[in-house]
């Protein structure tokens, strides 16, 4: 798999884990390649990158660009470790830039998963997937937990 690499960002809890990291999903013993033909049917286009992540609550904001045609499908990020994923979904979404959120409570230090789905069967259409921004919660005054990037 991957080297576990992370890149900071501006805060020590914030990672950026960019494509590279990712595996593609049509070709899992490939990297995840900057441009992918969405047409066919349901299933991951990119996962990885297994970085192991401290325990604790961590949102992870997935970047990704789409073609007018792309724009019309819907989309499935999952997040957390094995079989203990957290789920979102997006679609149809804008042509352009978008961003797909999830967060996962992580009971224990874990090697992190991403999956990034083509939810249905698609006829055509082109993704380019950029990357993931991980933050790490902190419990806030309220009892929940609250995100740099929320304040």
């Amino acid at each position: 798999m991957t080297s576990g690499v992370s890149l900071l960002l501006d805060h020590p809890s914030r990672l950026w884990w960019p494509r590279n990291l990712f595996r593609w999903g049509d070709v899992p013993d490939d990297e995840c390649p900057e441009q992918m033909d969405v047409t066919g049917q349901a299933r991951v286009l990119a996962f990885g990158p297994f970085v192991e992540l401290q325990a604790g609550d961590w949102r992870a904001v997935i970047s990704y660009e789409v073609c007018d045609q792309a724009a019309r499908r819907s989309y499935l990020v999952e997040f957390g470790s094995g079989a203990d994923l957290s789920r979102a979904r997006a679609g149809p979404v804008e042509p352009g830039r978008n961003q797909l959120c999830v967060e996962h409570h992580f009971v224990r230090p874990a090697a992190a998963e991403i999956r990034f789905w083509v939810a249905r069967a698609a006829f055509h259409g082109e993704l380019r997937f950029l990357g993931a921004t991980l933050e790490r919660g902190a419990p806030s005054a309220d009892g929940g937990i609250e995100f740099a990037s929320d304040i």
